[in-house]
């Protein structure tokens, strides 16, 4: 019973970020704009550079747009996680809501979710209906779509405990947005933003595959458009353990940041 009064409670507080997101229709038109420039650019891009039939490393041009029609939905998928905890954390607010009966990570966490449900599910639509008109549909199976969803979940959760543990960093330096910077390249490079990790060099392709960047943009698309069920335990078991190393990082974290919070009087 108690269990379930906290799923309503939580569930709640994901249903309102997620109606708080609908409102921002203008956000989302942009990024509906900048996504189908992205897609129209990289599309002409790599079929000048394999043709029309060609491959890349075996991937064909189609597979490539999909994998970044997949990247960037889920990258442009932002939320407002950082701002919030910054702002709670320097104007002094988390004082009092660390007094209301939720706990304030779990808080953070459901409100992210329910932003990330609605923007990415938003980016997915928008960029497939781009990529259909510029490639066609991919050949994609029904195991490889309930891989990358999977996928995706798993790749959300360590995205918002990456994004929590930078934004509590406000509990010890004056601004945390300098770490922000450094993940966004990151997930640009390691994370196999625009091309799969695949391509790159041995050195940095066995680095991206020890980070987590790669199980919150690689690791979904590269299921979505042909993955196999082995890279497919791989990559969550990838994503669980850095799940777990995150939160324990995320717990400390903030069980040190409270206890400054306590001892300076708030």
């Amino acid at each position: 019973m108690k269990l379930e009064k906290k799923w309503r409670k939580y569930s709640a507080v994901a249903k309102t970020a997620a109606q708080s997101r609908l409102a921002y229709w203008q956000e989302m038109g942009a990024r509906t704009f900048f996504f189908a420039i992205v897609l129209f650019t990289f599309s002409g891009l790599w079929g000048r550079v394999i043709g029309t039939n060609g491959t890349l490393a075996g991937y064909s041009r189609q597979q490539l747009v999909w994998y970044l029609t997949l990247t960037e939905a889920i990258t442009l998928g932002a939320t407002s996680l950082i701002r919030e905890i910054e702002q709670d954390v320097k104007s002094g607010q988390i004082a009092y809501l660390l007094a209301k009966p939720l706990n304030y990570l779990l808080y953070q966490a459901a409100y992210y979710f329910g932003e990330m449900a609605v923007t990415t599910s938003l980016n997915l639509l928008a960029g497939g209906l781009v990529a259909w008109a510029l490639i066609g549909l991919p050949a994609i199976t029904l195991p490889c779509l309930i891989q990358a969803l999977v996928l995706i979940v798993l790749g959300a959760a360590v995205r918002f405990c990456l994004l929590a543990a930078i934004a509590l960093l406000s509990f010890f330096v004056e601004e945390s947005r300098p770490f922000y910077w450094i993940y966004s390249k990151l997930i640009f490079t390691l994370g196999g933003l625009f091309i799969p990790i695949d391509l790159y060099p041995e050195i940095f392709r066995r680095l991206a595959t020890l980070l987590p960047f790669q199980s919150i943009t690689y690791a979904p698309a590269r299921a979505f458009i042909g993955g196999d069920w082995q890279q497919f335990v791989s990559s969550t078991g990838t994503a669980l353990l850095w799940c777990i190393l995150l939160a324990g990082l995320l717990s400390f974290e903030f069980s040190r940041g409270v206890k400054q919070i306590n001892v300076n009087g708030g």
